[in-house]
């Protein structure tokens, strides 16, 4: 499909920023896809989702916020978690545990040009895990039509985990549902919100597709700022933030896209290593390794 689909996309006129809605997955099932449906069967259940977190205060419920380090997340700047809005962490998939919430600092900033957004909490996410973020630059013509859609180096054609708001009817800081979908390319300069918006896109395959995967998916509204990974070396590799989709002449989606870290991973890692605090439990065990080697000398001496 995807010859036709770069002919399709060269017609557009504009991207197609996202209304809510929930993602759309072929052959969801609530067992296979929902995070919170807490089922073995859940296509990341051997892996640790605890540094996936959405809003859960009135203002801004649902948007994502995905750890960076304990006390730094990321999301798309044009969808991000409000200042003061409260963010719920699950330790593990289960939607009875009891969550860790904590509450977004005015300390937020806009990643240069770009679709990307990053924030300070107001404490660590303490027992969550933390992500790393891909550091692969990429290039390709600039802007314009979607012609301009280049080979996306070590990622192109690899299958992905596309995160957005459930299908099922759960409360919003637990809307998560996990659908794949192959990479199909890299795009620079994408022309929404600013100019800088560098993209790995992903079209939507029919099952008759050589290019299909089980559960193929594209965004829908109220994705936005959703962690997009990959897996590398048995662990899940972050590459970027749900940002957009792309419509045909008759409003069908035929593609996804998200806001790429990799080309802005040195001022991420940057803004990570100013911002972030430890959390409490590796400070005290840090003061606790020092007491038991000062009682050491003081009892050899």
């Amino acid at each position: 499909m995807r010859r036709s689909l770069f002919a399709l996309l060269l017609s557009l006129l504009a991207l197609s920023q996202v209304a809510l809605a929930d993602i759309q997955i072929d052959g969801y099932s609530d067992a296979t896809n929902d995070r919170f449906t807490n089922s073995g069967s859940f296509i990341l259940s051997g892996y640790n989702l605890s540094g996936v977190g959405q809003v859960s205060s009135a203002s801004g419920q649902g948007r994502w916020a995905t750890l960076l380090s304990p006390n730094v997340v990321i999301s798309a700047w044009h969808f991000p978690p409000p200042t003061n809005a409260q963010v719920t962490f699950h330790l593990d998939n289960n939607p009875n545990s009891t969550p860790l919430v904590r509450t977004v600092t005015s300390t937020s900033t806009r990643v240069g040009g770009t679709d990307l957004w990053l924030g300070v909490l107001d404490a660590p996410v303490t027992g969550a895990t933390f992500y790393q973020i891909a550091d692969e630059v990429l290039s390709g013509p600039p802007g314009g039509g979607a012609g301009n859609i280049v080979n996306a180096g070590s990622f192109q054609d690899v299958n992905s985990f596309m995160f957005g708001l459930s299908p099922k009817n759960n409360a919003a800081w637990r809307d998560q549902a996990v659908g794949r979908n192959r990479i199909l390319g890299y795009w620079e300069n994408v022309p929404f919100n600013g100019s800088d918006n560098d993209s790995l896109i992903m079209e939507y395959n029919l099952s008759s597709d050589a290019e299909y995967v089980q559960y193929e998916s594209h965004f829908r509204g109220g994705d936005s700022g959703g962690p997009f990974f990959i897996e590398r070396g048995g662990k899940l590799l972050l590459l970027g933030t749900n940002a957009f989709v792309l419509n045909d002449n008759a409003g069908r989606t035929v593609a996804s896209g998200i806001n790429y870290v990799g080309n802005r991973a040195s001022t991420i890692r940057d803004f990570v290593n100013l911002h972030s605090v430890p959390e409490p439990t590796s400070g005290l065990l840090l003061c606790g390794l020092g007491a038991v080697f000062f009682a050491a000398r003081r009892s050899r001496a």
